[in-house]
C-alpha cells in the first residue's frame, strides 16, 4: 500500500494544536522514563491542592493525594519550594497555584530531598525563572550538567541558574534546617526539619502509609523498608530531633508513632 507523503503531517484544517502537541513531545518522553524504571505514573498533572500545615508550611498535593506531595515554606524572603517533583509541566501547575495563594510573592528558592527524576524533575522550570537550587552536595554536579542541557523545547534556558549543595546541616533562608543524610538510596539524601512544629520532610527514605501495607511485600522487599525506617529513627535520634509529625514526599504526613512501629516490627 502506498502511503502519500504528507499523510501525517498536520496542516491548518486539522486543527492541531502546535503547543499542545510540544507538550505531548516531552509528556510522553517523561513517561518513557517513567517506564523503564517500572512504574507507571499516570495522573493528571494539572491538579494541584494547597494544606496548610502551620501558618508558614503548605502541603501540595494533586489528584492522587498518595503519590507526590511538595512543601511550600512561605518565608519573609518569599516562596521556598521543597520537591519540585515530576517534570516542568507539574512545576508550572503549581507555580501557578503558588502565586494564587501567596500574591505578589515568588518562587526565590527550590530544594529536594534527593536527585531522582520524580523528585527533582520539575527543577528547571523555577532555574530558569531565577530561583536558587539547593540540593545535596553530592549532587551538584549533576544538577549543574542537567540545567546546562538545551532546553530549546521546553522554551526555556536555566543554565544561569545558582546551584547551592548542602554539606552540613544548614538552615534555609531562615525558615527551617536542611539536613544531609547519606543512605542506601542516595548518598545526596536531604531532610528538612521545622523546629516549630516537631515535623520532618522526608522523601523515598520513609513514606506514610507502609507499615499498613508490610505484609503484602515480599520478604527482601520488607528488609529494605524495616532497614531504612531504622536508618531514619536512629538519626533522629542521634540528632536529638524532636518529631511529632512526618510529611513525606510519598504519602503525605504521618506520626512518628508509624515509623517506629515498622523500624521495631518483628
Amino acid at each position: 500500500m502506498y502511503i502519500e507523503a504528507g499523510t501525517f503531517t498536520p496542516n491548518a484544517e486539522s486543527n492541531y494544536n502546535v503547543e499542545e502537541g510540544r507538550r505531548g513531545i516531552i509528556s510522553s518522553q517523561w513517561y518513557h522514563r517513567m517506564f523503564s524504571f517500572g512504574f507507571s505514573q499516570d495522573f493528571p498533572l494539572n491538579e494541584t491542592k494547597i494544606t496548610a500545615v502551620s501558618d508558614k508550611v503548605y502541603l501540595i498535593t494533586g489528584s492522587s493525594e498518595l503519590a507526590y506531595a511538595a512543601l511550600a515554606v512561605d518565608s519573609e524572603e518569599g516562596i521556598i519550594l521543597i520537591e519540585p517533583t515530576l517534570n516542568p509541566f507539574r512545576s508550572e501547575v503549581v507555580d501557578v497555584l503558588l502565586k494564587q495563594s501567596f500574591p505578589g510573592k515568588q518562587v526565590i528558592a527550590v530544594t529536594t530531598t534527593h536527585h531522582h527524576m520524580d523528585h527533582f524533575g520539575g527543577v528547571s522550570y523555577f532555574a530558569a525563572k531565577g530561583a536558587e537550587i539547593i540540593i545535596g552536595a553530592e549532587a551538584t554536579g549533576f544538577v549543574e550538567q542537567v540545567l546546562g542541557a538545551n532546553h530549546d523545547l521546553l522554551n526555556i534556558d536555566p543554565s544561569g541558574a545558582l546551584v547551592t549543595g548542602v554539606t552540613e546541616q544548614s538552615t534555609i533562608k531562615g525558615a527551617f534546617e536542611a539536613i544531609p543524610l547519606s543512605t542506601p538510596h542516595t548518598e545526596d539524601m536531604l531532610v528538612f526539619y521545622f523546629e516549630k512544629i516537631k515535623a520532618l520532610f522526608v522523601g523515598d527514605i520513609f513514606n506514610a502509609g507502609l507499615y499498613y501495607g508490610y505484609d503484602y511485600y515480599p520478604e527482601t522487599t520488607q528488609e529494605i523498608l524495616q532497614g531504612r525506617a531504622q536508618l531514619l529513627k536512629s538519626f533522629i535520634a542521634e540528632r536529638e530531633l524532636d518529631v511529632e509529625l512526618l510529611i513525606t514526599v510519598h504519602g503525605g504526613q504521618t506520626t512518628i508513632d508509624e515509623l517506629n512501629q515498622l523500624a521495631n516490627k518483628n
